[in-house]
């Protein structure tokens, strides 16, 4: 019973540690895509 537990949550956590890696990838992509519209507003 114990083992299913521990699985169960090892499960989870890699499942939610997934989850913030791609979260933290896009929010960096859109950041830069922001970057770039900022920079393109203020140079032309």
């Amino acid at each position: 019973m114990r083992r299913i537990v521990g699985k169960v949550i090892s499960a989870i956590i890699e499942t939610f540690t997934h989850s913030c890696t791609a979260l933290n990838s896009y929010n960096l992509a859109l950041q830069q895509v922001s970057d770039s519209v900022i920079a393109g507003r203020a140079g032309g």
